[in-house]
């Protein structure tokens, strides 16, 4: 059977509206500009500090956000 995991994301502007509290690890992404925050189970989302810059969001089937997935590239300036 197949595992299928899926992140927290959000436009930023919905992001920063809500402003959630991330949880411990908890990796969530905005869809609209690749960014990438990391919860800590105390801060809200406006107070987390960027972690990752995704390059490239893709829509697998050209619908709703709820089928984003993430192509990482060059997250660590290297070669993927």
């Amino acid at each position: 059977m197949a595992v299928k995991i899926q992140l927290r994301r959000d436009t930023a502007a919905n992001w920063q509206s809500v402003n959630p509290v991330l949880s411990i690890g908890e990796p969530a992404i905005e869809i609209d500009t690749g960014q990438v925050k990391i919860g800590n189970g105390i801060d809200s989302w406006n107070s987390l500090q960027y972690t990752l810059n995704i390059e490239r969001l893709e829509n697998i089937d050209g619908g709703s956000p709820s089928s984003v997935y993430v192509s990482a590239q060059n997250i660590s300036g290297g070669t993927p």
